[in-house]
């Protein structure tokens, strides 16, 4: 029923006569993010051999070929399609719970899923993964599944995080920065060369890239778990919140892709793209409905490298409309 809805407002978004609406957006801009502030450098280079047409397989593809050993030209559309929720859940620290999550945002068949990963993955793995069920369940990490299916899930992860040393080394670096923070007044900490951390009072801040800064009310420790004050996205109520080091790698991630999307709007704007509208990682221009205007005009004014991101893997396309819609 959302999608439906938003289908609908999307439809009521109209360019006016004479003139048409550019939709583009960032490609993979959080796998890309991910991997450039965790130093994950053969991902990165993954993304510039997309971008340059040099492999003929995607990051869904790439993530299947990773967990379980595979060619990822070789990965069919079956696997490719097990290979999203592998992609998606993993990278801000996620469990067996998120891939359960991803799977079934994906209409992914679970019962298939699972026999999938356990006909193809490692065997003595996966009966590592399935003694740890007691201690999950006693610790309520099993996510209400039951034993296999809680055993090919955990597998996927710990192949994933196997491949992803450096984004495991970020999330711990985010977690003791933050904690230092915490510590010590108004100190700085790095985390990563991109990433600080510096408490004044009450007030924890994240330096990002650009020089912004995501702000934490009140940050304190109890034990090992880290927590703040803010607005619960889920009752949008105002509590404390837990969170880690996975958490606070997508916190930082997402943050610099949107100011990423900030940084090109004053270019299209002077360019004459009018934008009328940001989502997420998408901007939608209206413009005169001329040849002047293109999509691929739009993509290299957001794709031109910017000095506090030397190197990163931007990448851009989009499509002419006279009504808003998704691709």
């Amino acid at each position: 029923m959302s999608s439906v809805l938003g289908n609908c407002v999307r439809g009521l978004i109209i360019a006016p006569p004479g003139r048409k609406l550019i939709v583009n957006d960032y490609s993979s801009i959080e796998g890309r993010g991910l991997a450039y502030l965790a130093q994950e450098d053969y991902i990165v280079d993954f993304y510039r051999s997309v971008d340059a047409d040099e492999v003929d397989y995607d990051s869904y593809m790439l993530a299947y070929a990773i967990c379980f050993g595979v060619d990822p030209a070789t990965v069919t559309k079956a696997m490719r399609q097990l290979g999203k929720p592998i992609e998606m859940a993993f990278g801000y620290g996620g469990g067996g719970a998120a891939f359960l999550t991803f799977a079934m945002t994906y209409h992914i068949d679970l019962v298939k899923a699972m026999e999938a990963i356990w006909e193809t993955g490692d065997q003595k793995h996966l009966a590592r993964c399935l003694d740890k069920y007691e201690w999950a369940k006693k610790n309520k990490y099993h996510a209400g599944m039951e034993p296999r299916m809680y055993a090919a899930f955990e597998y996927v992860k710990q192949k994933w995080r196997a491949a992803r040393p450096k984004t495991v080394e970020f999330w711990d670096a985010l977690a003791t920065g933050f904690k230092n923070a915490i510590r010590h007044d108004k100190v700085t900490f790095e985390a990563g060369p991109f990433i600080k951390f510096r408490r004044s009072g009450e007030w924890l801040r994240m330096r990002l890239p650009s020089g912004r800064s995501l702000i934490f009310l009140q940050a304190k420790m109890q034990g090992d778990n880290i927590s703040f004050m803010g607005l619960d996205r889920y009752t949008r109520q105002w509590k404390r919140q837990t969170t880690h080091g996975g958490k606070l790698s997508g916190l930082a991630t997402q943050a610099m892709a949107n100011d990423i999307l900030r940084c090109a709007l004053p270019k299209l704007e002077d360019r004459g793209y009018e934008v009328i509208l940001t989502v997420h990682d998408e901007a939608i221009a209206e413009t005169p409905d001329t040849d002047d205007f293109t999509s691929d005009d739009m993509a290299e004014l957001m794709i031109e490298e910017i000095e506090w991101l030397p190197g990163f893997p931007l990448a851009s396309d989009g499509f002419e409309t006279p009504r808003y819609r998704k691709e």
